[in-house]
């Protein structure tokens, strides 16, 4: 109209209208047929209209048939991050993307919490801030067994991984606290540092060498993962084995050789002699 473009709705019952001829054939009014004022085409158009935050958006969904999930995920970010994308275009990752990113931020802020409610408990039984750091020390010592495993063993540090770590906390400090704890004994009884020391880890060394080659034996059946149904636990079982493993046989070397050192470093702040006297009998 006027040279310029208006906008025309035109309102049809289907049933009406058999094909774009039909169509074309419409009266819209002065004995001008739709066909004279419009071009017809037949085109697809989406069954419904979804939106996300107020934005037009279109959801492509797939199945994994891989069992590293977390591979797959990494590799298709990263194709979607390389993909040129239309102006005002964004593709993000959603369904199970967003909840192994929820659920990893979960079992991050359980094992920080773990560690510390770990700690509180050991300070609350030893009475000391030191020793209970000193055993501490056998986490990272898990970690030397439990992240090789997975890359030996070709799998991924998925939830169930993480979930393998969170159960490393209250496992491997076990083996520390009952070594420390006779140390602790002894030393009151009058024994220096040394000889407490020699004395602890060999009066332990049987039963934490034995806890810990039981709890191996029990779980390696899982950590084959000769059923199908235990794929997804073979991870978790993999992170305990490498990291008890580790852990236990650098105990018994580490964690004296530590612990030495905060009671050498203690004894110079406080300036207690190396051994303290034995109670009195009486």
């Amino acid at each position: 109209i006027d040279g310029k473009p208006r906008q025309v709705v035109v309102m049809v019952d289907p049933a009406l209208v058999a094909g774009p001829e039909a169509l074309a054939a419409l009266p819209v009014g002065g004995g001008v047929t739709l066909g004279e004022v419009a071009t017809i085409t037949e085109a697809s158009s989406p069954v419904a209209v979804t939106a996300y935050d107020g934005a037009r958006s279109a959801e492509i969904k797939g199945t994994v048939a891989s069992e590293n999930m977390g591979k797959v995920i990494t590799d298709t970010q990263a194709v979607v991050d390389e993909s040129i994308l239309p102006e005002g275009v964004e593709a993000t990752m959603g369904a199970a993307a967003a909840m192994m990113d929820e659920s990893f931020s979960a079992l991050g802020v359980a094992m920080g919490i773990a560690v510390f409610l770990v700690y509180l408990a050991m300070v609350t039984t030893f009475g000391s801030l030191l020793t209970p750091l000193v055993i501490l020390l056998t986490l990272p010592l898990a970690a030397v067994g439990a992240f090789p495993a997975l890359l030996i063993t070709g799998r991924e540090l998925g939830l169930t991984a993480m979930l393998g770590l969170l159960m490393l906390i209250g496992i491997v400090v076990t083996n520390a606290i009952v070594m420390l704890d006779l140390v602790e004994r002894l030393r009151k009884q009058g024994l220096s540092l040394h000889e407490a020391l020699m004395e602890g880890a060999q009066t332990r060394l049987r039963p934490i060498l034995m806890t810990a080659g039981v709890t191996i034996l029990a779980l390696t059946p899982l950590a084959l993962g000769f059923s199908q149904g235990a794929l997804l636990s073979t991870s978790l079982a993999t992170v305990v084995i490498g990291g008890l493993f580790s852990s236990t046989l650098l105990t018994l070397l580490v964690i004296p050789a530590v612990y030495s050192l905060f009671d050498g470093l203690r004894r110079r702040v406080t300036r207690r002699p190396e051994v303290e006297p034995a109670p009195a009998k009486g």
